[in-house]
């Protein structure tokens, strides 16, 4: 079961740039959604992690396939903000791509995607008024595909075990760890229900 950190929206340069090199060790990709971020920030952002001995395997960038280009990366992920999958398909060949999906119909639309990401799953405080998908839901929609599936939504450490039974490849936390006052430990508490799972 891969874990997979995202950015929350309140993350400064600053903050990243101390938080991220202590937890690097212990997940296995460092989503930069960063919307609010030019271009030449996130650059910079990228080559201070660099400068700090972060790895290129393990950053991916959200929405902006020509930096990722730029930067010699492999990852990137698309969403709402982003061009098309097909345009991004088409331009950036060699790039694996995730496409964030909320239902099936969404994943059939970008069914050549590497992997999805697929939520929100639980009940999430930044989408207070949706209903989430739930784990039955999910199992469905995972079972009709043959692309790693990442869950994202709510996830606590308690959920990697049902979520793992479901067939998801991974999860995805981002308030979960990054907007607590002690990442290290929050991180950690994921990363000993990984570990009961014994893969």
């Amino acid at each position: 079961m891969r874990l997979h950190l995202i950015t929350p929206e309140n993350s400064s340069f600053q903050t990243l740039l101390t938080t991220i090199p202590l937890l690097q060790q212990d997940f296995d990709m460092l989503h930069l959604r960063l919307h609010y971020f030019s271009d030449q920030k996130l650059l910079s952002l990228v080559k201070e992690l660099r400068n700090q001995s972060f790895p290129d395997s393990k950053l991916l960038l959200h929405d902006r396939p020509h930096l990722v280009a730029e930067l010699g990366l492999s990852h990137v992920q698309i969403g709402f903000r982003s061009p098309r999958f097909e345009v991004v398909k088409k331009r950036y060949p060699f790039l694996k791509i995730g496409v964030s999906v909320h239902s099936l119909r969404e994943m059939e639309q970008a069914k050549e995607a590497d992997f999805f990401m697929l939520g929100h799953i639980y009940q999430t405080a930044s989408k207070p008024n949706k209903q989430p998908l739930g784990e039955k839901e999910a199992e469905q929609i995972i079972e009709t595909i043959n692309q790693p599936v990442i869950a994202i939504g709510g996830i606590q450490p308690a959920h990697i075990t049902p979520l793992h039974q479901i067939g998801f490849h991974g999860v995805a936390v981002m308030g979960g760890v990054l907007n607590m006052d002690k990442p290290v430990e929050a991180l950690a508490s994921y990363n000993r229900a990984r570990r009961e799972l014994n893969v």
